[in-house]
């Protein structure tokens, strides 16, 4: 694409505002990629962009750029500066390329624009784009991280169909020739235009794995600290009759983060990565099994489960013999189930291509019970994505995505205040006294404890 721009006057904050809209396979409707931009003008007075319409003198900012593509709409007032877009997470991997040149300018030094030469004359204007691998565009913008290079080196050995044959299913899903369709029409860039669902963004790939952190139990009534076994569903060896040593597909979580109260008990331990797990079907999950430590008591009790569904799958290769991976990243709210798991239902869901139907149907035939409103927050990132996701769950509330209907109004996050007769109590105050003031040391006691409880 080549736009001319003939300006008498400038505002020196004046950018190419980028929005890119395509097809998203998941649903076979439009939705935005991202956005980008590239700032017009620099302040002559630091050689950086202008950040403010006060700027008197600037510079035509001229060059070729790679610049980033960005995962969130930028908010549309004023100021609109470069550095709306800064601070937004980018689309991993994703970028434009960008050429601003001065207009050519004729015998007299006047500019010269395309719409005043001769029809035989207007290709003099074009200059042609230099290849992509000869590094010739500046990535001043655009700083890639060594993940990126990773997943780029594995995105060139995946099958990538034809466009043609992208063209082809959507025309079969809207019951028409592939010859009918009007791309520009059905690629719909307003306002109301869903972000692409970026979890189809990059298939699951085994060797960079996934990432996972449990950032807390929330609307949870017991004071005491808590102890989760993460596993790996299938294979859970955790819960296999024969295993012998430790479960090499599950991990665990205790580390407490102290200054949280006890009903939003949160962990400060930081992701786990899962590295090297292929998927055995559609169903892989998370088993949380939650346990509970009583610092009077000195124990650990049972105290819940939940489920958290790992992989999603998607046709995007053309090939329908085979099934694609993707990680279903995000940020979930997830309903506790009451007591200590159930062994026919680890089980089924070890069997299962669809874990939360099977809580459904155990829920429905009252097999098992909702823990009244407590639900856990898990995070789950593919590590593609692991610059995603990083505000906590209290500046972004956590998706509803897996909750029933009925779920919805009792476990959608909710900040809890303090009741009647006071706030809540806060993780510190419930540290036995002989560790006031060494938390680092209770919580290495507790991983202790948590791994005698669970014998491994």
């Amino acid at each position: 694409m080549k736009y001319e721009l003939h300006l008498k006057r400038v505002n020196p904050t004046a950018l190419l505002y980028l929005t890119f809209t395509t097809i998203d396979k998941s649903t076979n409707a439009p939705g935005v990629v991202g956005f980008s931009y590239f700032p017009l003008f620099m302040n002559a007075s630091d050689g950086m962009p202008a950040a403010t319409e006060a700027v008197k003198k600037v510079a035509p900012h001229i060059g070729m750029y790679q610049m980033p593509i960005m995962y969130a709409r930028p908010k549309e007032e004023r100021p609109f500066g470069y550095e709306r877009f800064v601070y937004l997470e980018r689309v991993p991997t994703a970028s434009v390329l960008v050429r601003v040149l001065k207009a050519p300018k004729d015998a007299q030094g006047k500019p010269v624009s395309t719409e005043s030469l001769p029809p035989d004359q207007k290709h003099l204007s074009f200059i042609v784009a230099p290849e992509y691998k000869e590094g010739l565009y500046s990535t001043q913008y655009f700083s890639i991280t060594e993940d990126e290079r990773k997943i780029m080196t594995l995105r060139r050995r995946r099958a990538n169909p034809p466009l043609l044959s992208v063209a082809r299913d959507l025309a079969v899903d809207r019951g028409m020739d592939v010859s009918e369709l009007q791309l520009d029409k059905l690629i719909d860039s307003s306002k109301k235009t869903p972000m692409l669902d970026l979890t189809y963004y990059s298939q699951y790939e085994a060797g960079l794995g996934v990432r996972v952190n449990i950032e807390a139990l929330h609307d949870n009534k017991a004071k005491g600290f808590f102890g989760v076994l993460a596993s790996v569903v299938p294979p859970g060896s955790y819960y296999d009759a024969d295993r012998q040593g430790p479960p090499k597909d599950a991990f665990i979580f205790t580390e407490p983060d102290f200054s949280s109260h006890h009903q939003t008990s949160k962990f400060s331990e930081g992701d786990a990565c899962i590295l090297g797990f292929e998927p055995q079907q559609p169903g892989m999950c998370l088993f949380l099994d939650i346990n509970l430590w009583l610092p009077d008591k000195g124990t650990f009790v049972d105290y819940g489960f939940a489920v958290a569904p790992l992989l999603e799958t998607l046709e995007t290769d053309a090939d329908r013999t085979t099934l694609e991976y993707y990680v279903s990243s995000g940020v979930f709210s997830l309903p506790v189930y009451k007591g200590s798991p159930n062994p026919v239902i680890i089980q089924m869901l070890k069997e299962s291509t669809e874990p939360m139907q099977v809580l459904r149907s155990a829920l429905h035939d009252k097999t098992i019970q909702q823990l009244g409103t407590t639900s856990v927050i898990v995070r789950v990132v593919d590590t593609q994505r692991k610059m995603h996701f990083l505000k906590s769950f209290e500046q972004q509330p956590p998706s509803t995505k897996y909750l029933e209907k009925a779920q919805l109004s009792t476990h959608t996050y909710k900040p809890l205040g303090g009741g009647l007769f006071g706030g809540p109590t806060k993780l510190r105050e419930l540290v036995p006294s002989k560790y006031k003031g060494k938390e680092a040391a209770y919580a290495t006691f507790l991983e202790k404890e948590f791994k005698a409880f669970l014998k491994i």
